[in-house]
Formats: structure tokens, C-alpha cells, sequence
């Protein structure tokens, strides 16, 4: 704080009004006392008082009211005119009071009323009005430790942080690029188990080189025509029963019907043109989530080979929840055989996929990749998906079991080689939360980039709240020199 300005003396984008104009003072300001949160309330007309449907923050209005001296009065006219031409913005600027110099609101000012003058002296007020209500700190920027941001947010409202993952540009004693810093993917988990990935997470360093002439195979949820529901009786010892219906881009059960064990709809549907779909990827979005420990049921995805109506299975996910606690366990299947299975937080089930290169399918679900061979189905060709969701017994179901933005991609092989991979050496990728938007600079320009991130990616929800925050960091396992990660956020003030 400087002492030789008035406790409350206004900077705009850095600049004091007083240092700007002399005889200048500001006086007194109003409304950067606490926000009073405004309530969006309804009545029955039955019940006792009112019921709650939202709240929010609205904007915040600060006036400052100020003094102004001249030597005469054209010359106070003149201060007055300086004044004006100070204070005339068309967009937000950065607002600083003396005794609060290391935080900051984001507003227009606005000249209000008619001054009063006298002569050679007058008093006025103007507002600035903040369409963004919160006080904001400077910058601060965090890296991490052992793969993981520590941060202590001092701050008493959530903000949104960015993330920058930089990958440097090594190179050998001749000088030569050693491309050792190579990343297919990056991926951040905060202690809410909320997910933001970007890149592929089964890209390889070295392996088969696709030829450019791929033909992906795209289908979304705004029906079900085409598909068939509840086609088989049983699927993996599970009852098929029940309704299976679309709503807002995504297939769910509408109805589960009625079983001993796990039991509820299936949809299954060939898809046409697909004979050349040997190696292929097939990637969905998958909502799996639960609001208490009690909410039981299931998810199946398999994929076939139909040929004529003789069905051969290739591969299959299962998301299986009959425990009392928040976790799910994925259970991953080549053939009608287990392959592995793992155990995740429902919350981070989001993106998945299943990949095949000759006899190799890779699973990819809630950020974790696991690869397994089988020589039986290399030359088996997917053309058939199928889907059940499922309700164990009586009990609760699962509060949101859904899937949507399916995705089959056939894919080509030339030889193999030292693949291209997704970030390479002196490229930065940049993203920020607030807005959701990526960006990738390659050295030439900072362009935006939303490829890059997954479908399921958690934007609303990936913030610091007051108190200890860790955000885990995961990255390509060939990277043999690590990206460089760093934090950047500001603390919000209501």
C-alpha cells in the first residue's frame, strides 16, 4: 500500500487516478464488502415455506465517490474532462484499491450524475460495475512433485486453473533432435476423481505405421431405429429384460424388467460396410456414476463377428458395481475369456475404448490402458456391437448408466516403424479449465486444439477449492524424457 495516496485510491490497469491528475482524491468507495448470494426460490402453495431451485452470485456495482481541485475553474473543467477520458472503457479493466494491492476486480467504470462544483473544487461519483462479481489475486504458478500439483488455495470462492505441459527439445552432442521427450497423451486427476486427458493414451512409440486412408464409422444416439433391442435371452448368464430408450444423445435403460441376479435391456446393432475393420478402434463415452454407496448394476459392450447370424465374440468391457461403496470393477474380455480386471472410482469412468492390431486388443477405460494377445482373433473382423444395461436383484440402481458417441474406426498398416506421436519435442500444450478451451503451440503459433481432448473429459467440475488440492499427472510411458508440467491459477474472493 502506498502511503502517500488515499487508503482507497482507485488503479486502473495499474495506473492511480491521483498519480494521473493532480488535485485529484478519492474519497470514500462502497461495495467491495462480501457478495450476498442471490436465491432462485418456488412455492408450492402446499407446503410450509419455499423450495430452493438455484442459487448464484450476481454482479457487484463499487462507487467511488471523489474530490477534485483545480487552480481555477476552465482548469478544473479540464481535470474534469482528464477524468472523464480516464474512466472511459468499452471493456473490463483491472481494478486496484490502495489497500488491497495485491488483489484485483475485473470491471467498466461509468461517470455517474452531475458533479457539484464550486468555483475551483467539486465532488462526484462514478461506479464500476463487474460483470465478473469476484476478487481475484495475482497469478500464481505451481509445479509438481513426483507427478503430482500440491496446491493450498487460499482463496474463498473455486477457481479454474491452467494446465501447461511443455515437452522440451532435447538433442544429442552433435546437435541432433533425440526426439526422447516423443508424447502420445497427458492426463490430470484431481482428488475428486474429475479427468481431463488429452492425446491418446495407446499411442505407441514404435509399431505399425497406419497408412493416411482410414474410414471412421461414426454413430450417436438420437434413436434407436436400426437397432435390435433385447435380441438373445441371456447374455453372460444375465437376464435380458426390461426397456432400452434414447434421450438427449445417449442409450439407457428406461426399464430393467425383473430378475434373481443382474438383469435389463440389451440393444445390439450390425454395422454395414464393415469387412475391412480387421484392426480397428472402438471408442464410446461411458457414464457410470453413483450418488450413494447402496446404487448397484452393470454395463456390458461386446463386440462381434457376425457372419450370416453365427455370432463370434471378439472382445467385451463390463462395468460391474454389486458392492457397497463408490467403486466399480472393469472387467476386461477377449473371446468369452477373462482377460484382466480392474478396480475404479465410478466417478472416473468417462472415455473408453477397445483397439485391435492383429492379435493384440488394447482396453482403455478411466485412464488406465492394459494390453493382451490372443493369436484366435487375428483375423477376425468386428461388425456387430451389443449393449446391456443391467440392475442387480431389487436393489437401487445405478444413478446414471449410459453410453453415447460411439465410434468405429478402421484402421490400415503399411510397416513398422518410429511412429509420429502426438506431442513433439518444443511443442506446449495449454489448457484452460475455465472456458475448456486446449491449445498447442509447435513453435511457429499458439493454435487452439480441441482434438485433442477426450470426449469425457470433467471441464465443470476440474477446479481448486479453498483448502489442500492434488491434481495427479500421467503421461506416455515411453517418454523417456518427461514432459515439464507446470500450474497456473488465481485465487477467487467473494
Amino acid at each position: 500500500m502506498r502511503a502517500d495516496l488515499p487508503i482507497e485510491a482507485v488503479s486502473i490497469n495499474g495506473q492511480f487516478i491521483e498519480d494521473l491528475i493532480s488535485g485529484y482524491k478519492t474519497v470514500i468507495t462502497k461495495g467491495r464488502e462480501a457478495l450476498e448470494l442471490t436465491l432462485d426460490t418456488y412455492n408450492t402453495n402446499t407446503a410450509d415455506g419455499e423450495k430452493i431451485r438455484g442459487s448464484r452470485y450476481p454482479a457487484r456495482t463499487i462507487t467511488v465517490d471523489f474530490a477534485l481541485t483545480g487552480t481555477s475553474l476552465p482548469d478544473l473543467r479540464s481535470k474534469l474532462t482528464r477524468l472523464n477520458e480516464i474512466l472511459s472503457r468499452k471493456e473490463p479493466v483491472n481494478i486496484v484499491f490502495n489497500d488491497e494491492d495485491g488483489y484485483y476486480f475485473n470491471g467498466i467504470p461509468v461517470m455517474k450524475g452531475d458533479a457539484s462544483d464550486y468555483k475551483n473544487s467539486m465532488t462526484g461519483k462514478y461506479e464500476i460495475y463487474c460483470a465478473d462479481p469476484f476478487k481475484y489475486s495475482a497469478e500464481q504458478t505451481v509445479t509438481p512433485t513426483n507427478k503430482k500439483f500440491t496446491v493450498n488455495y487460499q482463496g474463498t470462492y473455486k477457481t479454474y486453473p491452467t494446465l501447461v505441459a511443455s515437452f522440451p527439445a532435447t538433442r544429442d552432442s552433435s546437435g541432433n533432435n533425440t526426439n526422447t521427450s516423443e508424447c502420445g497423451f497427458v492426463g490430470f486427476a484431481n482428488q475428486a476423481g474429475k479427468i481431463l486427458q488429452f492425446g491418446d493414451p495407446e499411442e505407441k512409440d514404435w509399431g505399425d505405421i497406419p497408412t493416411p486412408a482410414t474410414t471412421p464409422l461414426n454413430f450417436s444416439f438420437s434413436s434407436l431405429t436400426g437397432w435390435t433391442k433385447n435380441g438373445s435371452a441371456v447374455i453372460d448368464g444375465y437376464t435380458v429384460t426390461g426397456t432400452a430408450a434414447v434421450t438427449g444423445g445417449h442409450v439407457y435403460a428406461s426399464g430393467y424388467g425383473s430378475g434373481s441376479n443382474m438383469h435389463g435391456p440389451t440393444v445390439s446393432k450390425v454395422l454395414s460396410d464393415s469387412s475391412t475393420a480387421k484392426n480397428f478402434t472402438f471408442s464410446w463415452t461411458q457414464k457410470f456414476a453413483v450418488t450413494n454407496k447402496k446404487q448397484y448394476g452393470s454395463c456390458l459392450l461386446v463386440l462381434w463377428r457376425n457372419n450370416s447370424g453365427t455370432r463370434t465374440r471378439m472382445a467385451a468391457v463390463s462395468l460391474y458395481k454389486t458392492k457397497k461403496d463408490n467403486n466399480c470393477r472393469v472387467i476386461m474380455y477377449i473371446g468369452s475369456s477373462k482377460a484382466g480386471e480392474f478396480t475404479v472410482a465410478c466417478s472416473k469412468v468417462g472415455a473408453c475404448s477397445i483397439k485391435k492390431v492383429g492379435s493384440t486388443i488394447t482396453f482403455s477405460v478411466a485412464g488406465t490402458t492394459k494390453s493382451y494377445s490372443d493369436s484366435s482373433i487375428s483375423n477376425l473382423v468386428v461388425n456387430e456391437v451389443t449393449m446391456f444395461f443391467g440392475k442387480w436383484k431389487t436393489s437401487a440402481t445405478v444413478n446414471a448408466n449410459y453410453i453415447t458417441n460411439c465410434k468405429l474406426q478402421r484402421h490400415a498398416y503399411s510397416s513398422k516403424g518410429d511412429i509420429e506421436n502426438t506431442f513433439q519435442p518444443g511443442d506446449v500444450l495449454t489448457v484452460k479449465t475455465e472456458d475448456a478451451s486446449v491449445y498447442l503451440d509447435s513453435g511457429e503459433a499458439q493454435d487452439p486444439a480441441p482434438y485433442l481432448g477426450a470426449l469425457g473429459n470433467d471441464w465443470e467440475d476440474f477446479v481448486l477449492t479453498p483448502g489442500n488440492n492434488e491434481i495427479e499427472i500421467d503421461y506416455s510411458d515411453f517418454a523417456t524424457t518427461a514432459p515439464e508440467f507446470e500450474l497456473r491459477y488465481r485465487e477467487r474472493f467473494l
